[in-house]
């Protein structure tokens, strides 16, 4: 009987029954096995994990160095029957209903390389722990090694942004052996000390990388405050103020708080902004003070800076396309608000001068839109009035005293300096001396004329002579590209030089009769001027930018220190004090 017993219980749970019926007529029974036991299953589970370096996140008790492998395979085979199952979130996996004494077991995770475990037995009502209570470690298939030295103890190691929930040893060094190939972060979290920055390691298979970590005692220092250098502005346009010069000793980050300290009040775009913008509604002094704040809480000393604000007043008359193909002429205010559009053509408006008294507008015109017959034209400064006059010139300069205009066009061949009263009659031929003549202007004394001629294809040099043109003198002789002249109120001459034709241009000044010259100083940030032309009281330069086909009508401090542009395009602007 109990052979027969035995036999059936294999069977039964071969074939995973709960239970079996049957009969042993052999022995002489006739219905159920009375003495049958209750059949008893039992379970496997374990925990599954992976070195720092792989990709897997963290969860709490996990063995030190490693970290929960996610959805790994686990394979079971029990005399035969086979089961699988998948890790969770936290590396854990189980599996129910099983028995037998002789089971194996494998786990796979893709870059790994399979753990495999033999002779496992489960017994009935027990759960056999797979790898224990530290769990099952995979190694991957290829790895390096990461070395992390610090030169103190006790801070968090951390990679790729996870905290690995090792603290740095007495040793002052600890090693990850099996750091998966590729790019990996390591940082240290150590209190009581100024933060190291995070280091970036490349790893590859069978190398050995260190990186060191070095702690400096407790941020005491407080970071530098740098509100930016003192400077000149304008009215009505956007500053910007640069706290960019601020910093922490340390190296830290710090934080910005600006203030207005006195001048008229402004707003500023941000008082927590490396740079933050206001703009100056009126002229004066506006002091700014700035902090800044580490991440220890230290604070900087106070710094402040003082801008000096000045309105700009006038008004600008100048030759832009703005998009329409064709050039006509245009006024805005010094300040840039108000554009007028003065001449609405479908042809080439262009040269304007102001008159003396600024109630008119000497321009060139040129009607038939051939680019070869141009005419002495005049109107009024608000548009009306136009006269286009039957004298063919390209128009140059209008008289201090109001009474003649400067014009040039062609004499026998070559382009020559005429004067004529402001209607275009009474003309007078000044010049007849070879090579053609460009821009020209009047002292402001009205006693002698400047003017530019062409002595080689990049050569434009500038010349004086007597408003009768007489004592003609030549007063540069650099064969280079002088381009643009105008008069400062003083009497010195203002010119632009450039080594060719379409290079970029600098600005010089030299006196009346070509002594003492010298470069002018330019702002940072400009590198091409053209068509300048200073103001009457000497503060302010007015020019175009040289950007080809773009040019912009802008403003500098006659000292160098700041320029800001007007918001709009043209050039060839010409200046007058208003109204």
């Amino acid at each position: 009987m109990r052979s027969a017993y035995k036999v059936v219980r294999i069977a039964c749970f071969d074939f995973f029954l709960i239970f079996c019926v049957f009969t042993v007529s052999s022995c002489g029974g006739s219905g159920l096995l009375p003495d049958l036991p209750n059949i008893a299953f039992g379970s496997v589970d374990g925990f599954v994990f992976v070195p720092y370096g792989s990709s897997a996140a963290r969860a709490a008790n996990q063995p030190v160095g490693y970290k929960p492998a996610n959805e790994a395979l686990v394979l079971l085979n029990c005399s035969g029957q086979s089961k699988t199952a998948q890790t969770d979130a936290t590396g854990y996996f189980s599996i129910q209903t099983v028995i037998g004494e002789s089971c194996a077991l494998r786990i796979q995770i893709s870059g790994y390389a399979d753990k495999v475990y033999n002779q496992i037995a489960v017994y009935p009502n027990q759960t056999t722990r797979v790898g224990g209570a530290d769990g099952v470690r995979m190694t991957p298939d290829e790895y390096g090694e990461i070395r992390v030295v610090a030169n103190v103890s006790g801070g968090e190691i951390v990679i790729d942004g996870e905290s690995t929930g090792i603290v740095m040893p007495d040793e002052m060094s600890y090693s990850f052996s099996y750091v998966a190939p590729g790019e990996h972060t390591v940082g240290i979290s150590q209190s009581g000390y100024q933060q190291a920055s995070t280091q970036t390691v490349n790893v590859t298979a069978g190398g050995l990388f260190e990186v060191t970590f070095i702690f400096l005692p407790p941020d005491v220092v407080p970071p530098v405050a740098n509100a930016g250098e003192d400077g000149k502005w304008f009215a009505g346009f956007e500053y910007t103020l640069d706290g960019s010069g601020s910093y922490d000793i340390g190296g830290g980050s710090i934080t910005y708080q600006w203030g207005q300290v006195s001048g008229p009040a402004t707003e500023m775009s941000s008082i927590n902004d490396v740079k933050p913008i206001f703009t100056p509604k009126e002229q004066g002094i506006y002091v700014f003070s700035l902090t800044v704040i580490d991440s220890a809480n230290n604070h900087s000393n106070l710094d402040t800076v003082a801008i000096e604000v000045n309105e700009l007043t006038g008004k600008i008359v100048f030759t832009a396309s703005r998009g329409e193909g064709n050039k006509n002429i245009y006024t805005i205010n010094a300040n840039g608000t108000n554009l007028k559009k003065l001449t609405d053509n479908n042809y080439f408006d262009g040269w304007p001068k102001w008159s003396p008294d600024g109630g008119k507008i000497l321009y060139t015109a040129n009607p038939s839109d051939d680019e070869l017959t141009f005419y002495v034209a005049t109107m009024n400064a608000d548009g009306t009035g136009i006269n286009v006059t039957d004298t063919m010139g390209r128009t140059r300069d209008w008289s201090p005293d109001g009474s003649q205009i400067l014009y040039e066009w062609s004499y026998l061949g070559t382009d020559q300096l005429y004067q004529s009263a402001p209607d275009a009659t009474d003309k007078s031929l000044l010049t007849t001396t070879p090579r053609d003549k460009f821009f020209a202007a009047y002292s402001p004394d009205g006693t002698k004329i400047m003017f530019t001629v062409q002595v080689s294809y990049d050569g434009i040099e500038i010349v004086v002579m007597n408003r009768d043109g007489s004592d003609y003198r030549q007063l540069t002789n650099e064969n280079k590209t002088h381009g643009y002249i105008s008069w400062t109120p003083d009497g010195r001459i203002l010119y632009t030089t450039a080594d060719c034709i379409g290079c970029k241009s600098t600005l010089h000044v030299m006196n009346a009769d070509g002594t003492g010259r010298q470069a002018w100083p330019m702002p940072v940030g400009v590198t091409d001027i053209l068509s300048p032309i200073m103001t009457d009281d000497g503060r302010f330069i007015f020019y175009d930018d040289g950007e080809w086909g773009n040019n912009h009508i802008c403003v500098m401090y006659s000292d160098g220190s700041a320029y800001t542009c007007l918001g709009t395009t043209g050039s060839q602007p010409d200046y007058h004090p208003g109204p």
